[in-house]
């Protein structure tokens, strides 16, 4: 996808959410936007420095940068036990 941002609001308007509801993760100068759009931006390790996302994560990309993201949410929003329940 060439424009993330566009494609972000448009999958974000069929959920009935918005920008201030989403998070995003993305390594490179085609993410700079949607990064600087979303609620909370992620990094991997491995990204392009001058991202400056609001998380730099401690995995690289491809080796649990995803699952780093998704952790860090769930705990942020007092989420764990519904997440652990729903694979229980």
């Amino acid at each position: 996808v060439s424009d993330k941002l566009s494609k972000a609001k448009e999958i974000l308007e069929l959920e009935g959410l918005s920008l201030d509801n989403a998070a995003a993760i993305g390594d490179d100068y085609n993410d700079i936007k949607l990064l600087k759009s979303v609620a909370l931006s992620f990094t991997p390790n491995d990204a392009f420095e001058a991202l400056n996302p609001d998380i730099k994560l401690t995995k690289n990309g491809g080796y649990g940068a995803v699952r780093e993201m998704i952790e860090i949410i769930i705990d942020r929003e007092n989420l764990r036990s519904e997440w652990v329940g729903r694979w229980l």
